[in-house]
């Protein structure tokens, strides 16, 4: 559409606050051609603007516009001109130009008068009390509640000497006999002092909280483990436990233990025993 330049050259203006740059053509650093040299009759000519906002050198067009004369300026660079030619085609729109600075804002209008506050209405009259309602029929008596849970249900203590010391696990001490029933627990305390008047003392004795229901004693978790007794002294030992899971029956409780060299461990200390049944 358009012939080859006759002027090229580059433009570093800087924006003022509004965002516009100004700079005259012919006055950048040149790149081809020279503005004197332009043979203006020879027209027209077309002002193509390439930018690159970043300041360097990858343009993009940005507009083309013609460039126009006054008729007496060509009158007086060529004498008499020729009859006009016809109107060439329209050239591109302009891209649009910098929108301006925002006037300055329009005083702000008066507020308007205040409404005055209505009366308020007069109070109604106050409705008539309705009837009293009939009382209604007593309700239906509701269930029993639920057997609360059994509390305590039984407590047995003694005490005593105890038996002798054997390899078998066997009770150690007193003991004592409650009857309980299935899913009840029985929470034991013993204690029991042993002695020794043999050589070396008693050694490698083991406790444990027992249980039997007939010839066989059963021992629980938390025992004792390996106690010794020095030659001619006693010492008092003493645990706790709570059996679960029991089944229904008449049950013995108490200390019992074994010892790998029992005939060490003499006779005839003193010791208790308690248990207490709850649900």
């Amino acid at each position: 559409m358009f012939g080859a330049s006759v002027l090229v050259e580059t433009h570093t203006p800087l924006t003022n606050s509004n965002g516009l740059a100004n700079f005259d053509i012919g006055t950048g650093t040149p790149v081809l051609g020279s503005i004197g040299t332009i043979a203006w009759a020879s027209g027209p000519y077309f002002l193509k603007l390439d930018i690159d906002p970043a300041g360097g050198t990858s343009y993009s067009v940005s507009s083309v516009t013609q460039f126009t004369s006054v008729p007496y300026a060509l009158f007086s660079a060529n004498g008499t001109p020729g009859p006009a030619g016809a109107q060439g085609p329209a050239g591109p729109q302009g891209a649009t130009g910098l929108t301006g600075a925002a006037g300055p804002q329009g005083p702000a209008g008066a507020t308007g008068a205040q409404r005055p506050q209505g009366a308020f209405g007069a109070q109604g009259p106050q409705g008539a009390t309705g009837p009293t309602g009939t009382t209604g029929p007593a309700g239906a008596v509701g269930p029993a509640g639920a057997t609360g849970a059994t509390g305590i249900v039984g407590f047995a203590t003694t005490s005593g000497s105890q038996v002798a010391v054997t390899a078998d696990i066997a009770f150690l001490g007193p003991t004592v006999s409650l009857t309980i029933l299935s899913g009840q627990k029985v929470m034991l305390t013993a204690h029991q002092a042993f002695g020794s008047t043999s050589v070396g003392g008693g050694t490698l004795l083991n406790l444990y909280p027992c249980s039997s229901n007939g010839s066989l004693v059963q021992l629980a978790g938390g025992g004792i483990l390996a106690l010794t007794v020095p030659q001619n002294q006693r010492q008092i030992f003493g645990l706790s436990h709570v059996f679960t899971g029991l089944a229904s029956g008449t049950y013995t409780f108490g200390l019992g233990g074994q010892s790998s060299n029992f005939t060490n461990w003499n006779n005839g200390e003193w010791g208790f025993v308690s248990a207490i049944v709850f649900n």
